[in-house]
């Protein structure tokens, strides 16, 4: 897929995202687990607290603020597949 003549990937490879973190992270998720907590308190369970997560945990349903996201003007230039994708 392409988008303004640049390739993309559909999905980044979590090996990226957690580089060297995912006994960290893996025993955050089991704790959080076992503890029952919300996963909206995910944040602050980790004791990294933000904004950032909490205003999109706000939004659980692709709604306005979403849609104020998609940056429409780029999109007329991508491949169809993406056209498609944002046409929603």
């Amino acid at each position: 897929m392409t988008c303004n003549g640049s390739p993309t990937r559909a999905v980044a490879p979590a090996s990226k995202i957690y580089s060297g973190d995912s006994t960290f992270w893996r025993t955050k998720f089991l704790d959080a687990y076992k503890q029952h907590a919300p996963f909206k308190t995910l944040d602050s369970f980790i004791g990294n607290p933000s904004a950032n997560f909490q205003r999109v945990i706000g939004h659980p349903m692709v709604d306005a603020y979403y849609d104020a996201m998609v940056p429409r003007p780029m999109i007329r230039k991508c491949s169809p597949v993406f056209r498609e994708a944002f046409a929603r």
